[in-house]
């Protein structure tokens, strides 16, 4: 009898050491294929590729160059205007000295050339303005042609509206409110990302520690489902106890 109680606590400790290599072999094999980072890496690489740091940093991105195009419309404004040859073609009456009308054909060739300078003055909402320009006139008649020049050299002037409110005042003053906030709302949205790393992080790390804790159990359990299989056969114990044990040994049968 002693014999045989001994071969069954050799029988079931081979099966339990079995069934470590058997875990141990699978948790290498998930390990070839896993990624361990640390807490760091885990906080940075949410900051940096997560949707919601993507999202965080797109809309910065955009009352970033909202704030520059602001800036932007105080600066110097330089602006061209050119038109193409513009003809026009007619058929004038032209009365003779003897009373009669004779008809000739006219053609019309304009060119003109405008350069701007003009800088806003958010004081009172106006503008100065500094501009020049050039025309050219040709007259092409049958037998004639005449060209004429029309030019501005300098044309210095302050628009002013003197009804209505001053909208640079006031965007003056919003704006780099509006792009201050924005910067605070980006801070608050990374150390949102970067606290919601932490929690995925350590809700993992307890998964992971549970997992363990149960892969631990299920090797126990079998252990003593193995014995008490052994005690039964012996009688040392009720098939109730037997079916007790098997009972709690299915859900961790489950456990990959």
């Amino acid at each position: 009898m002693r014999i045989i109680i001994l071969l069954l606590f050799v029988v079931a400790a081979s099966l339990s050491q079995a069934q470590e290599s058997v875990n141990r072999s699978l948790l290498n094999e998930g390990s070839q294929n896993s990624i361990y980072l640390s807490l760091s890496e885990v906080v940075l690489l949410a900051r940096e590729q997560s949707p919601d740091a993507l999202i965080a940093k797109h809309r910065y991105r955009r009352s970033y160059w909202e704030f520059r195009s602001f800036r932007a419309g105080y600066l110097p404004n330089v602006k061209l205007d050119a038109t193409l040859p513009n003809f026009n073609r007619t058929i004038d009456p032209i009365t003779q000295s003897d009373g009669s009308e004779t008809y000739r054909e006219r053609t019309l060739a304009r060119y003109s050339t405008n350069l701007s300078l003009t800088q806003r003055i958010g004081l009172t909402g106006g503008e100065v303005f500094l501009s020049s320009g050039l025309q050219r006139l040709d007259n092409y008649f049958t037998d004639t042609t005449t060209r004429q020049f029309l030019s501005t050299p300098v044309n210095i002037g302050f628009r002013q509206p003197i009804f209505g409110h001053n909208p640079y005042k006031w965007d003056k003053q919003i704006e780099p409110l509006r792009y201050e906030e924005s910067k605070r709302a980006y801070l608050e949205d990374t150390e949102r990302i970067a606290i919601t790393a932490v929690n995925h992080f350590f809700n993992l790390l307890m998964a992971q520690i549970e997992r363990e804790i149960q892969r631990k159990n299920k090797a126990n359990y079998d252990t003593l489902f193995n014995i008490a299989k052994g005690r039964f056969v012996l009688g040392r114990i009720a098939e109730n106890e037997l079916l007790q044990l098997e009972l709690n040994l299915l859900p961790m049968r489950l456990l990959k």
